[in-house]
C-alpha cells in the first residue's frame, strides 16, 4: 500500500470530487464500480438503494475448507 500511495490519494480525490450529498450518490458509486471491476473483482453490482457490491475471488471455485469471507466496507458520501 505505501508504494502505492500516490495513486491511491489520487483516486481518494477524484472519489471526493464527485458530487454525492446523502442520497444522491449515484455518480460517485458509478465510478466506484468501474473501479472496482478495473481492479478484478468480480459479481460487481450496486443495490435498490446505492451500495455497492463486489466480490474477490482467491480460488475459483472456493475450496470447501476456505476461511471465512472478509468485508471491507465504507460510506460513499463522507
Amino acid at each position: 500500500m505505501r508504494a502505492d500511495n500516490e495513486r491511491t490519494l489520487a483516486t481518494q480525490i477524484e472519489l471526493s470530487e464527485i458530487p454525492a450529498p446523502p442520497f444522491q450518490e449515484e455518480a460517485r458509486g458509478s465510478r466506484v464500480a468501474e473501479l472496482f471491476s478495473d481492479a478484478g473483482l468480480a459479481h460487481v453490482s450496486t443495490d435498490r438503494v446505492g451500495n455497492v457490491v463486489a466480490h474477490a475471488a482467491f480460488s475459483s471455485p472456493p475450496r470447501p475448507d476456505a476461511e471465512a469471507p472478509f468485508v471491507v466496507s465504507a460510506h460513499l458520501d463522507t
